[in-house]
Formats: structure tokens, sequence, C-alpha cells
């Protein structure tokens, strides 16, 4: 509970801070195409940056099936990579790392233009993305990263990967053991040990490792040493999402994070847990992507127990209630 409400402060006052964006929408002056509705698409704030890209694809494919035209506002509806300051000449996140549908300019739709707000309650989500799935591959294919992005991830593939077999290794640790509703990630025994099964049986050049949690980082270049590489990257023993001497920190998270996924989707073979992050990588992935996922189980909706649970389950065995490693092989 302590650990709840210290993230939860950490959060609000970043979002104080931000809320004066909600009260500066523009203000309709007149409309100039009457027939045509856009589709303003927003988030809460609390959502990661694939959970948001997701959501993106998924609103521009009802706003298709409904004959709107998709924008996303992720300038009056801030989210938890937003800066108080601009970024690449723009305070809409979403714009410090893609282009925005169709290159339109949230300010002009809110001025001269007919529009209505997403809703997440409004369609089943997980029944578009089945009945729509090419849909939504060509979206995600057409979502138009930023070329230094882009740059990065080619620039490190061509000098560490070099045409070697590398294990990608996705561990999230830090906030995602207490997060209501999400999957448990897994222990770094859990990972350690089924790093090693995978490496007997594939014999991999290099382990490429993204985690947040610094201590993961830091247990496996112990035990795999110089096999061990990473994209420099922020890593923290806490919340990344605190408040940072860093500048523009939470724009710099984001542009890690996208690094971080576009590289783990040019491995050979991904060993994680469920999560957008891996999801999204292996959308990203031009072929089918071998992977291993250890599955721990969804933890609670009351935000009391998710802060704890996983703890209590770490150190319990398994008949007791503790974790068991659930391996599902693709």
């Amino acid at each position: 509970m302590i650990n709840y409400l210290k993230k939860y402060l950490y959060y609000k006052n970043h979002i104080v801070r931000l809320s004066k964006f909600k009260n500066l929408i523009p203000k309709k002056k007149f409309i100039k195409n009457k027939k045509k509705t856009y589709l303003i698409i927003k988030r809460d704030r609390w959502r990661g940056m694939f959970s948001n890209v997701h959501y993106a694809i998924l609103q521009k494919i009802y706003a298709k099936k409904k004959g709107y035209t998709a924008i996303i506002d992720m300038k009056y509806f801030p989210t938890i990579y937003n800066e108080e300051n601009k970024i690449m000449n723009t305070y809409n996140s979403w714009e410090y790392y893609f282009k925005n549908f169709d290159n339109l300019n949230i300010d002009y739709v809110y001025k001269f233009c007919n529009y209505k707000f997403s809703d997440e309650k409004s369609f089943d989500t997980s029944k578009i993305k089945k009945i729509y799935y090419n849909d939504y591959k060509k979206i995600l294919s057409k979502i138009s990263i930023k070329k230094d992005i882009k740059k990065k991830v080619d620039q490190f593939v061509k000098k560490k990967f070099n045409k070697k077999k590398v294990l990608g290794i996705h561990i999230r640790g830090s906030d995602q053991k207490t997060a209501a509703l999400h999957p448990y990630p897994p222990t770094l025994n859990q990972m350690i040990k089924e790093t090693e099964k995978l490496n007997n049986k594939y014999n991999f050049d290099l382990f490429f490792l993204v985690t947040e949690e610094q201590n993961y980082y830091e247990n496996f270049k112990k035990h795999f040493g110089s096999k061990v590489i990473t994209y420099d990257h922020f890593r923290s023993k806490d919340d990344i999402f605190k408040i940072y001497a860093r500048k523009n920190h939470r724009y710099k998270l984001g542009y890690e994070t996208i690094i971080n996924m576009m590289l783990l989707s040019k491995t050979n073979y991904m060993l994680h847990s469920n999560s957008g992050f891996s999801g999204m990588a292996r959308h990203f992935k031009k072929n089918k992507m071998k992977e291993t996922i250890i599955f721990n189980g969804i933890n609670s909706k009351n935000i009391i127990f998710s802060n704890i649970l996983w703890y209590i389950k770490f150190y319990l065995p398994y008949k007791f209630g503790g974790f068991k490693n659930m391996i599902i092989n693709k």
C-alpha cells in the first residue's frame, strides 16, 4: 500500500502540472466540412507506450468502420511520456515519436471540424483485433516512426547483431510487479534458468537483454558475462517514471522503449512474459517470431492486494500458492 501511495503521488504531481493542457483545448470557430467527422483518439494517462499504440490502431479501425477520420490527441490529454515543454516542436507526445494519422493537426480539428472522442467502452477491442487482423497489420505497417529512431536501430543491428544468432530477452520488473490486472512478471531466477535452457538447445551467440530494472541487468551480466548486450538506456532500482534529474526524462523513456522494442523484433528468438512491449515486437517481426513466454498468472484488480501479491508468491513454494513456470513455446 505504501508503494502504491508513493507511485500515485509521483504520477499525480506530474499530471497536475500537465492538466492545464486539457483546459486549453481550442474553441470551435466554425465548421468547414459539416459532412465529415473526426474521431479524436485520447487515452487515460497511465498507459504504457505500446498499450497506447495498440489502442490507437484499434480506434483507427473503428473510425474507418464508422466513416470517421482518426487523429490522436496526446497534447490536451497527456500521457506518462509528456513533457511540460515542447519536444520536436510539439506538445503532443504521440508526435515525439510518430507522425499523426494522415499528418493531421489536432488544433485545426478542434477549431474547424466536427469531432467526437474515442471511448474504450464503445466497442470490444478483442473482437475488432480478431475480425480485422489484416487491417491491424496494415495500419501498424503504415505508422511512421521518426527517422532518427530507425537510424539508431539500424546502426545497432549492424554493429552488434551483425548476422549473429541472437536471443532477445525482455524482463519487466519494478512497477510491473504491482500493476493491477496485469500479468505477473517472471522472477529473475525463472528468466535465468529459461535462458540457460534455450541456450543449451540453440547455442546463441548473444543475449540481447531489455529490462528497466537495474538489479536484473546486473545479475544477467554477472551470470552470463560478455554474452549479454544491451542498448544504452535508463534503468532504475525503483519506478522509472519517478522524477529524475535527467533532462526530458519521460520523452527519453519513450524514445528508448521504441528503440528497444524494434531491436527485440530483430532477434532470432524471444524470451519474455506477456506485455504490450513484447507483443508489439512480435508484430514488427517480418517473419514469424520463435518465442518462449513465461506466464505466472494475472495480478489482482484490487490495488491493495496487487501491491503485495507478487512478493508473497515470490517467497512461497508452488503448492502453497507460489509461482510455477508455465512455459509457452511458439
